[in-house]
Formats: structure tokens, sequence, C-alpha cells
């Protein structure tokens, strides 16, 4: 591949990013026009060998003329996503790659690209087509709207690009620390392409090369090799060593078309060994772009269920403190179902990915909790309802015994003075029965309420410590806001810092 300048193409076959309807269908209709365009100059060209004499002069001028002609069809397009960090240079790139001023680009801290839009130019014969989508950390937005927004823009990448990409373009600024927060984007750049996205079709583009030629004296490839930032040697192994280096501010023509070779260069040995990454390879990533969604938003999810169960809890001890245990079972059945339901929303926000799934324990244990305190208290209305029948029979039995006794005490008395030694005597026997009956019901009384206090101790032992560990899970994350909150104005202070600074040099 020689170094020949890309040509931009003519204005019709650039296209801004697609919006509406309309515009995708745009984009397969240029793909089946190219397909049709490279059809009929094969035939063409098979016309020309047969017609013509190999050995006249004249057949010889058309068969070169031809096989220039050839030479020079695109084809295939060349397919490239830009991705990168705000503030890298990513829109500057896709302008050298395309060497024409196709992407708005100027320095700044805030993101000018705000939708995904794409370029074709042509190098060599081929087209090439970028596609710029929107920087990653975007410093306007929390991480909850800047997640929802890249796998939105990823989204429209695909589908900006129907035969897929043969690779994408990673933007790093050379002088700029590789920091646990870039590490966290490349994890989120794998939760979003797939797992074998990075070493398949991932290539680092290091811009700002003036910089890292005025202050180093060595070749680039030497300088990968001597980084000892684990953050950066653990990118560069993720993407198989793959890193080009781009000077975007050099006006030498040929700087600029040797780096853009190199990168075509690395582009053709993946394309040798890989297919384009497509929209199939997309959609096997569709779990792990769940997860990281709910990762976006868990905070707020958190917050929102422990509201919900630290008032079933406050409801759940208001039932056992002010209600009676075998009149409790409908309070707590009631009390389940809003627990049960506060599950299963926790479960289709988590939408199967496992990320609230310590949460979804402690609402369990909560469920769990109510549902043994449904059971004990049935078991003490069970309980009571035998006792209650067996003193009814009970009664029924002394009241037919009394019954009996009387009779027999009003045939001894008509019977005469002589048996009333007997008859006292029975009814002396028939107090004392009545006394340790009595005693007996007593002492009953006393043991089932002991044993409800005993079991509604424990219970309530097993409720404090439910809500000890869901208040502790609470205030984790109260720090853990408060520490995001913290971060998040010490940045900004210190960026505002930087701009003061920048501003008076």
């Amino acid at each position: 591949m020689n170094s020949e300048t890309p040509k931009p193409l003519p204005r019709s076959y650039s296209r801004s990013s697609a919006t509406g309807q309309n515009d995708d269908q745009s984009i397969y209709r240029v793909s089946e026009l190219e397909e049709k365009v490279r059809s009929e100059e094969e035939e063409l060209l098979q016309y020309s060998a047969r017609f013509f004499n190999p050995e006249s002069e004249t057949s010889d001028n058309v068969y070169i003329t031809m096989r220039n002609l050839k030479k020079n069809v695109a084809v295939e397009t060349l397919d490239l996503l830009l991705i990168g960090k705000t503030g890298n240079g990513k829109s500057a790139t896709g302008n050298s790659i395309l060497r024409s001023q196709a992407f708005e680009s100027k320095p700044s801290l805030v993101s000018v690209t705000t939708d995904v839009t794409y370029e074709i130019s042509e190098w060599n014969g081929a087209k090439i087509k970028v596609v710029d989508g929107p920087g990653v950390q975007d410093t306007r937005m929390n991480e909850s709207e800047a997640t929802k927004d890249l796998l939105a823009a990823v989204a429209k990448a695909i589908t900006l690009s129907p035969k897929g990409y043969h690779a994408f373009l990673l933007v790093v600024k050379y002088g700029s620390r590789f920091t646990k927060e870039e590490i966290r984007t490349v994890e989120t750049l794998k939760k979003v392409f797939g797992d074998l996205f990075f070493r398949n079709f991932f290539i680092i583009i290091m811009t700002h090369g003036d910089k890292f030629e005025e202050e180093l004296n060595t070749d680039f490839n030497s300088w990968l090799q001597q980084q000892n930032s684990k953050e950066f040697e653990e990118l560069l192994s993720a993407c198989n060593n793959r890193a080009v280096l781009f000077d975007n501010r050099t006006k030498d023509e040929a700087k600029r078309n040797q780096q853009v070779k190199n990168l075509f260069d690395v582009i053709q040995a993946l394309k040798e060994q890989n297919c384009r990454y497509c929209d199939e390879h997309f959609k096997t990533a569709a779990a792990s772009r769940a997860a990281l969604l709910v990762e976006a938003e868990k905070d707020f999810i958190e917050d929102e269920i422990m509201n919900d169960a630290s008032f079933i809890l406050q409801r759940l001890q208001l039932i056992l403190t002010d209600i009676q245990c075998h009149k409790s079972t409908p309070f707590l059945q009631d009390l389940n179902e809003r627990a049960e339901s506060l599950y299963i929303k926790l479960k289709q926000k988590d939408k199967g990915t496992g990320v609230l799934s310590t949460l979804s324990q402690h609402v369990e244990s909560i469920i769990n909790t109510i549902r043994d305190q449904i059971k004990f208290s049935e078991n003490i209305l069970k309980e009571t309802k035998l006792l209650r029948q067996k003193r009814e029979e009970e009664a029924k039995a002394h009241a037919e015994e009394l019954k009996r006794q009387r009779e027999e005490f009003n045939k001894c008395y008509l019977e005469g003075k002589a048996q009333e030694e007997n008859r006292i005597k029975l009814l002396q026997e028939q107090i004392e029965q009545i006394a340790k009956t009595k005693e007996l019901w007593s002492n009953q009384d006393k043991e089932m309420k002991s044993k409800a206090q005993k079991v509604r101790q424990t219970e309530q032992e097993k409720l404090k410590t439910v809500g000890e560990k869901v208040k502790k899970l609470k205030n984790d994350q109260i720090k853990s806001t408060n520490e995001k909150v913290s971060k998040s104005v010490f940045k900004i202070l210190k960026q505002k810092i930087f701009q003061k600074g920048g501003n008076q040099k």
C-alpha cells in the first residue's frame, strides 16, 4: 500500500448521523449501490478480456486501462468506529484518517460530539468510512446518564454500519495519566461490546504525537514496551499490543500519510484474522449491557428499595408490639404481600443481572421473618382454639357431675338426717374439685403466656437483627453516596483550579 493521499468523496457520499428511519434506509441504499457498481465493473473487465485479442497493441492498451480501472475500484468499504474520552482528540483523529475537516474538533473539557456521525473518504481505491461516536466519561452527565447515552450511541453506531466494523479505535492522549478511571471505562466498553471485543477488534490511537517526539528520543513501539503503568499494561495486553501514534497537528503530508498507512497496516492484519464486528456480536453482549445499566442506577434503586424496606420493618414492629399474637395474622399477611411485591419490583429492576443480589437477600430475609411471624401467629391461634375446646368439654363434664351430685344430694336429703354427714362430705369434695380445676386452668394460662412471651422475644430478637443489617446497609449506601459526592465536588474544584491556572497563563 503506497502513501497516496486519501481523497474525500463528493458530499453526496457524506452522511450526518441517522436520527430517523429515512437516514437508516439511505445507509442500506448506499451499500446496495456500491455492490451494484462493483458487479457491473467486474462484468465489464471480463467482457473486455474476452472481446480483444491479447496480442493486439490496441487490446493491450485497453486491457491495461481496464486493469488500472479495476485497481481503483473500491472493493469494499473499510468501516472504523472512533471511541474516546472527551478531550483526547477523537474527532481530530477522524479528520486525520479522512484527510478532511469532516468532524468538528476543538480543545475542550466538554464533549463537542453530541451525536453519532460518519464521513467517507478514499484511500488507494478503497472507501474509508469513519464513525465518530460521542466521548466517554462526559463531565456534563452523572454516571447513570452517561451510561445510558453511551449505550444509545453504540446502538446507533451499530445501525450506521449495517455490515459491521473492521476495527474499533480507542483514542487516548499522550502525556495523560492512565488511571483506574480509564480502566473502568475500558471495563464498561467490554460490557458494552463483549469480552472478545478488545482482543479481536481493538486498536489504541495515541494522539499528541508531536509532544511525544518533542519530549522523547525513542521509537514508539520501544516506548510502549518500557511502560510500567499497570493500568496501561492491562489495556495494551487486552488489545494484543496494537497501538499507533498519531500527530493530528502536523502539516507534513508525508508524515500524515505514513501514520494513516501504519494504522491501515494494523487493520489489514486484523482483517486477515477476524471477520467484522457485526450486529450478531453486539447481541451476544446484551446481558452485560443490561448489567451495566442496572449498575449505573444501583444507588437510586437501593435508596428506593431501602425506604420501602424500612417502612415494612417499622410496620412489623408495630404489629408485634400492639396487636395480640393470635389476632395479628391478617395484618402480617397484608405486610407479607407488600414485602413480596417489593421483592418482585427489585427483581424486575435487576433484570436477571445479579447486580442487586445483596439487596435481594435482605428483602428475602424480611419476607422470611414475616412468614415466621405468620406461622407463629397461626400456631398460637390453633393452640388457643384447642385450649378453648378443651375447657368447654371440661366445663360440660363438671356441669354434668354437679347435676349428678345435686341429684344425689337431694336423694340423700330425702332419706333423712342420717346421711347428712355424707352430704356435707360430698359438698366439701365438690368444693375441693372446683378449686383444683381453677388451679389447673390458672396454671395452664400461665404456661401459655410464658410460652408465647418466650417465642415473641425470640422473634423480636430476629427482627432486631434484620433491622440492624438493613440499617447498616443503608448507612453504607449513604456513606458511599457521600463519598461519590465528595469525589465529584473535588473533581469539579480541581477542574476549575486547572482552568483558572490555564487562563492565568
